[in-house]
């Protein structure tokens, strides 16, 4: 039995690192420090949506980051990760986190969810779109500074 709770400073480091594992890859590595000021950079956006998931023992297992966006229609929730330890994935805990992270952003007036996946992983669009999340018409653009032409 998973509880859902709401981050606390404790879970830092652990939320921390497991987002720097679940992120980094050949385009780039996360750092314990980057890690950490994302982790913070959420929390203190939507901290009430910022949730962490633990097991019957109280262990880390897993977290979700969030942020608080306005849109044209409204507030909207960005989830900015959604992340689990390795060896617990595929048993829920991921679609826990984002349903308990939207009832409280739904009690908070929130009307929307967004997030964004990379295109060239197959399962977390495929999951997104199970849950009934659709792909938009946006794409997302980036650039390194020094490398912008004008």
């Amino acid at each position: 039995m998973i509880k859902i709770v709401p981050f606390e400073e404790k879970y830092l480091d652990e939320n921390a690192k497991l987002f720097a594992e679940s992120y980094s890859d050949k385009d780039g590595q996360w750092g314990m420090e980057q890690s950490k000021k994302r982790v913070w950079e959420n929390v203190n956006s939507f901290p009430e949506c910022c949730l962490v998931a633990l097991d019957e023992n109280n262990n880390f297992i897993g977290g979700i980051l969030c942020q608080k966006y306005v849109n044209y229609d409204g507030p909207s929730l960005y989830i900015d990760s959604v992340h689990v330890v390795k060896g617990l994935r595929q048993q829920g805990i991921g679609k826990t986190l984002i349903k308990e992270a939207f009832k409280k952003a739904q009690d908070l007036g929130v009307k929307s969810v967004f997030m964004y996946v990379d295109s060239t992983n197959e399962f977390p669009g495929n999951w997104y779109s199970r849950m009934n999340f659709a792909k938009t018409k946006w794409v997302a653009y980036a650039a390194k500074v020094e490398g912008l032409k004008f």
